[in-house]
């Protein structure tokens, strides 16, 4: 099982600014240049020395607030599970239910079975290769099921033991580095439940148990090489120590998210791989937010629209955010981009 180490906390918190029709700006850029101070004169066709920019103000990307649609017709879509390079997946929790796969190449989505969908994860997400399985929960029902990502694509059930949770209402994947099922973690009743590949009728307590549960935890997700939880209270914790050898250290709590309102209600949360930004979907009271987090402490409402409901996010390899929005029964794109340019352009040579 792959984990990796927190060297420093992440330290997050969120602003309240609202975007309506203009790309996301915080601080604007401020580059300057090593070495060169002032205004300088460069003759024609004269070799200079190398200067190197450096920006010490805001980011150089936005993303643009007026989202594309990724995939329409969907029956209030949850969980979002976004594949390194290959693909995207989204989970239908009504209706005709199913599992849509987006291939990312432009090739036609894939619907797998029809199981009213409540959560849903993969495993290599960090991986420039494809995964191997979905892992997911489903309505109204005490197991925790997977999709083999080979030609027969069929539904398993992954514990052994019929009816092993009690409710279970999330779930997250460690993968497994020799393509062998994975070690999954399970969210049921504020417990977390780890299954061992090589065990997978023995629930295994992790972070809380029966009798001292976790508060309010809304959302477990694995992201960054880490697996998260977040609570109503804005708690963010993540597992630490070498859980599948049974050797774990507890749930560590990272911060406090400074947010508006005071609980989150029905979260949902993401990092990029390089855990440098967190992206949350919330019940803001005006309507659901997106909202970015970076690790300096800065956070950026991307888009606040009223009467919206947003559900699961993702994030993939170049920065783009996938959002389920359950109101128009779609997955939407937010396209990260750089809105700053030149000018006048600078010459060549």
């Amino acid at each position: 099982m792959k984990m990796k180490k927190i060297g420093t906390f992440l330290q997050l918190l969120l602003c309240t600014t609202f975007i309506l029709n203009a790309p996301v700006f915080g601080q604007a850029p401020s580059i300057t240049y090593s070495g060169v101070a002032g205004t300088q004169t460069y003759p024609l066709n004269t070799a200079i020395s190398t200067i190197t920019p450096t920006n010490s103000g805001g980011a150089t990307t936005a993303y643009y607030p007026t989202p594309t649609n990724v995939i329409t017709g969907l029956h209030t879509p949850t969980d979002v599970a976004v594949s390194y390079y290959t693909s995207i997946i989204v989970g239908n929790s009504a209706s005709s239910g199913g599992i849509i796969i987006h291939p990312t190449n432009g090739n036609i989505d894939t619907t797998l079975g029809s199981d009213l969908v409540t959560s849903l994860s993969i495993n290599k997400n960090l991986s420039s290769t494809s995964y191997n399985y979905i892992y997911y929960t489903k309505s109204g029902d005490k197991n925790v099921y997977y999709y083999n990502n080979g030609s027969s694509r069929s539904s398993a059930k992954y514990n052994t033991v019929n009816n092993e949770f009690t409710a279970p209402s999330g779930i997250a994947v460690d993968y497994n580095t020799n393509n062998a099922l994975d070690y999954v973690y399970v969210l049921d009743g504020g417990v977390v439940y780890l299954l061992n590949p090589a065990d997978r009728h023995t629930q295994v307590p992790v972070c809380g148990s029966s009798n001292t549960p976790l508060s309010g935890i809304v959302r477990i997700n694995n992201s960054g090489g880490l697996i998260w939880l977040l609570d109503n209270s804005k708690n963010l914790y993540y597992i630490s120590g070498a859980v599948a050898s049974g050797a774990y250290t507890g749930c560590p709590k990272v911060t406090l998210l400074q947010t508006s309102p005071v609980t989150l209600g029905s979260a949902y949360f993401s990092f990029d791989n390089s855990l440098s930004n967190a992206y949350l979907t919330f019940n803001g009271g005006a309507g659901y937010a997106l909202t970015k987090l970076d690790h300096f402490g800065t956070g950026t409402t991307l888009n606040v629209a009223g009467g919206v409901v947003y559900a699961g996010v993702g994030v993939d390899v170049s920065g783009n955010l996938y959002v389920a929005n359950q109101t128009s029964n779609t997955l939407q794109k937010f396209t990260l981009t750089n809105p700053y340019t030149i000018s006048p352009a600078l010459p060549t040579g």
